[in-house]
């Protein structure tokens, strides 16, 4: 990705659509963590369904990782302000402070990360640059009571109902 070998391809798609799609790439990850989505999301977006949904599964098995065993995973999607926000939240112990500013870099594993066997450190590090690619971005916060919530915002142009806004 950063020597530029990454290269978008637009089309539309049902916000929906996204995060089925990621579910399907990381399903085996996931380790029977249930999934509950909320789509505030009417219409089509136009964006690259192919690296969104792969940056979408990045979190999603982060999620699951740092999700107490059973917990649910929440995602959300909406679409305002010429933007589709993707929202996942674990049900985990949440992001320590000296973490956060980290999170992102390659090949760091939190805390956290030493009660867990698995990873590279290197998840949240591709998601940020698969969405870089397409002009998006990603962040963390923790959940004001308890987990962590990672946010997608990708540009997208929108279509309702055969209405392009």
């Amino acid at each position: 990705m950063s020597a530029g070998a990454v290269e978008s391809s637009v089309q539309w798609v049902h916000p929906e659509e996204l995060v089925e799609a990621a579910r399907d790439q990381v399903e085996h990850s996931l380790g029977g963590h249930p999934m509950q989505i909320a789509s505030g999301s009417e219409g089509l977006v136009r964006l690259d369904p192919r690296l969104t949904a792969a940056a979408l599964g990045h979190l999603l098995e982060n999620a699951a990782q740092y999700s107490n065993a059973g917990a649910s995973i929440d995602v959300s999607t909406s679409v305002g302000d010429g933007q589709l926000l993707i929202r996942v939240r674990d049900h985990g112990p949440g992001i320590a402070p000296s973490d956060m500013p980290h999170l992102f870099h390659r090949f760091y594993r939190g805390g956290q990360a030493a009660q867990h066997k698995s990873g590279s450190g290197m998840g949240l590090s591709i998601a940020r640059g698969l969405l870089a690619v397409e002009g998006g971005r990603v962040w963390a916060e923790n959940a004001p009571d308890g987990g962590a919530i990672f946010s997608i915002a990708v540009p997208v142009e929108r279509k309702d109902g055969g209405v392009t806004a």
